[in-house]
């Protein structure tokens, strides 16, 4: 089942974000488990950066308040991530110690978010044939193996269209053929975005893009609403599964916006 973990943690002396901090590492050994040497192309998790909590500092609280965002769509993952925070009081990070001083929960099963997809489109089908999807952290995208620092819609919802049926059951799988559907009827129609180019912690770089886009499908009628339904259900998904490459080093953080 799709879910997000997000930790509230504390310490008493500020960090100062760096793009190459091992988030990996921090999850394997929360996990208790070592790096796979030969890691999968679709991982079954993303990891945020470590980023300052939202909202007004209280007196008398931390320096330093932090929130992690862990997605994950393998349950197995799941038990043995909350078995490792309950054993552990802290993270380190930086040299720092972080305390682990809040664990929230969010679920959303692969019928629900089909479930949610279908009752936002059933009613009135035209006025959902726009969705909204941000760029949290910068989506890397290629073609042809060439970098793609816009959000093309076939790239996008390949990415989204390839981790549901990775993961979801079998019965509820994707049909390839929408992706030709996406490459002729889906536009970007607005977008506020721009290219930001990151550092690797193993050395190089990659560009990708940051901020809000827009997406229409035009001539939807001739395909019918279930093509409407597709659209907003991978949309949601990508919640969970994030856009484009090295989701586990803090990239492409997606947040769905509806229409």
């Amino acid at each position: 089942m799709p879910t997000i973990i997000t930790l509230s943690l504390n310490t008493s002396e500020p960090l100062f974000f760096d793009e190459m901090w091992p988030l990996e590492a921090i999850f394997f050994d929360i996990l208790g488990q070592s790096p796979q040497r030969e890691t999968p192309s679709t991982k079954p998790y993303t990891l945020s950066p470590i980023r300052r909590a939202q909202g007004k500092r209280r007196a008398g609280a931390p320096v330093g308040a932090y929130q992690w965002r862990i997605s994950l769509l393998d349950d197995a993952l799941r038990d043995s991530l909350m078995q490792g925070l309950e054993a552990a009081q802290t993270l380190e990070l930086d040299g720092k110690p972080l305390t682990i001083s809040g664990v929230a929960i969010e679920e959303c099963g692969y019928e629900d978010i089909i479930r949610l997809a279908q009752e936002q489109t059933g009613a009135r089908p035209d006025d959902e044939r726009s969705l909204k999807i941000e760029f949290l952290t910068p989506a890397v995208l290629y073609r042809s193996g060439l970098p793609m620092p816009l959000p093309d819609p076939p790239l996008v919802f390949e990415h989204y269209l390839r981790i549901w049926d990775t993961f979801a059951p079998r019965e509820l799988r994707v049909n390839y053929n929408l992706l030709d559907a996406v490459a002729f009827h889906v536009a970007v129609t607005e977008q506020h975005t721009e290219s930001r180019r990151v550092r690797l912690a193993g050395g190089g770089t990659r560009v990708g893009c940051l901020g809000s886009v827009m997406f229409t499908a035009m001539g939807w009628r001739k395909l019918g609403p279930e093509f409407l339904e597709r659209l907003h259900m991978l949309a949601r998904f990508a919640n969970f599964c994030g856009t484009g490459e090295l989701t586990a080093n803090g990239l492409g953080q997606t947040r769905y916006e509806g229409t």
